[in-house]
């Protein structure tokens, strides 16, 4: 299946095969739903790791990089809250999510 874009993945996940999503370089975001499409993300920086939870997401990257946050199928840049570099992301709901960086 194409993914619609030539951005390199860092990360893929999904909790079902019609409900899966992928980021990447350029802050490229690819959903797989009933077919592959690519989302607005708020970002051009790198988007590196993802965490999906039961009706939200959130993707972290690169250095002074936004975080993005999914809700209702509509991605969103969220204040990260700092200058790091965020290369790993977990929640156990939308409003209770930790992410780590160097």
């Amino acid at each position: 299946m194409a993914s619609g874009t030539t951005a390199w993945p860092y990360c893929s996940l999904g909790k079902r095969a019609t409900n899966v999503f992928a980021v990447g370089d350029n802050g490229v975001i690819c959903a797989i739903t009933a077919a592959p499409e690519q989302h607005e993300r708020g970002t051009s920086n790198l988007l590196q790791r993802m965490v999906q939870l039961r009706s939200s997401a959130f993707a972290v990257g690169e250095t002074m990089a936004p975080s993005c946050a999914m809700t209702a199928a509509e991605w969103n840049s969220m204040a990260s809250g700092t200058t790091y570099w965020l290369n790993a992301v977990w929640g156990s709901s939308g409003s209770d999510v930790f992410a780590v960086g160097l």
